[in-house]
């Protein structure tokens, strides 16, 4: 999941076992009801507002409790790119930046399904690409760490719902912005809840709510 518009870029991953994914999801159906929130509506950071405050606050307080629920970001300031220096075009950049968001989350035995946030016609192909270096990075040569990685549309996952309100509320912390007080409200929780923050670097084995700030490689 990526939120790429303005001077900041948040790359993140919300991940989980898979025999907890129907837990987890079932948990968010039912806080869903108990807000009377349609079972189908999305969950969306656009969609954070005062009728919906307590709603999404109770859901980010879920996050911090549930110890299955995990959470890796990647925080870009553009204004410090120099694509020409590095011989690369943006979208080139981009993929690099989900590479390094995810490479630390693989342990071995375990394996893993990615499912990544469609970003274009072009996605499963950039995709595939960003795949097989992070398999050449643990040396996954049979293919059994990660087992695949596919993008899927946001309203397909819930799970990927949640990563979008997480990295909504992180990218609105570092624009500065305040024009939304439900929406400062669930970043306050945020901040409160996470034992390092949300703006400065997460030591690399703190896998519960961890954040990277990227600087390029001079």
């Amino acid at each position: 999941m990526i939120d790429k518009d303005g001077d900041f870029m948040v790359i993140g991953a919300v991940y989980c076992p898979k025999n907890k994914v129907r837990q987890i999801t079932n948990y968010i159906l039912e806080l869903k009801k108990k807000y009377d929130i349609s079972k189908f509506c999305e969950l969306k950071w656009t969609k954070v507002s005062k009728s919906k405050e307590d709603f999404y606050n109770d859901l980010i307080k879920y996050f911090f409790i549930e110890d299955d629920l995990k959470f890796r970001a990647i925080v870009c300031d553009k204004r410090i790119l120099n694509h020409e220096l590095y011989k690369q075009t943006h979208d080139e950049w981009y993929h690099k930046m989900y590479y390094d968001m995810l490479k630390y989350i693989f342990n071995k035995p375990d394996s893993y399904n990615i499912y990544a946030d469609m970003k274009d016609s072009y996605s499963y192909e950039n995709f595939q690409n960003v795949l097989h270096y992070l398999r050449l990075n643990i040396v996954d040569e049979n293919e059994q760490t990660i087992v695949k990685m596919q993008p899927i549309r946001s309203y397909e996952s819930t799970i990927l719902q949640l990563t979008d309100i997480i990295i909504g509320a992180m990218t609105y912390y570092y624009r500065k912005l305040d024009g939304n007080k439900s929406k400062l409200k669930l970043i306050d929780t945020i901040k409160e809840k996470s034992i390092y923050g949300i703006d400065r670097n997460t030591p690399y084995r703190k896998d519960k709510f961890n954040i990277f700030i990227w600087h390029p490689i001079k």
